[in-house]
């Protein structure tokens, strides 16, 4: 269990939020990075809303721009 689990945790959240695609991405980019905070599995892991402001504070732009290309 880790970052990929945290990743896809977070999208089917998401989805089940029904949120946009570009807030599906953040978020599961953001709480996979979050959960590397602890050596746990999810000790880590803080709320979404949490998880999001974290994403924005070191900025994953970059990242999902390199994935989608």
């Amino acid at each position: 269990v880790g970052a990929g689990d945290a990743f896809a945790s977070a999208v089917l959240f998401a989805l089940h939020e029904n949120l946009e695609i570009d807030k599906i991405l953040k978020l599961g980019v953001s709480t996979a990075a979050v959960s590397l905070q602890d050596v746990s599995c999810s000790d880590g892991i803080v709320n979404y809303k949490e998880c999001l402001k974290i994403g924005n504070k070191y900025s994953y732009k970059k990242l999902i721009m390199d994935m989608i290309n």
